[in-house]
């Protein structure tokens, strides 16, 4: 014996595909490119006139991997 439904049918009126897209943007992360174009330009500034170990990573790179890694947990990126 079927039960009848109490109520009016439940019509789903989302727009799935608009959901989904907006699910893609939200998960976009935009690379700046100028990153990698002033490495060694940055790398030489932070270097001149230092005594010691010089520096092989200049700090635009490192505020970039601290804000990656707000994103991506550590295991994500193996």
């Amino acid at each position: 014996m079927q039960r009848k439904r109490w109520g009016k049918k439940f019509r789903d009126k989302r727009n799935w595909r608009k959901y989904t897209e907006e699910l893609v943007v939200r998960g976009e992360f935009y690379l700046d490119c100028k990153l990698v174009g002033n490495w060694n330009k940055e790398l030489n500034a932070m270097n001149e006139g230092k005594v010691g170990a010089l520096y092989e990573y200049p700090d635009s790179f490192m505020h970039f991997m601290a804000v990656l890694g707000q994103w991506i947990d550590y295991s994500s990126t193996i």
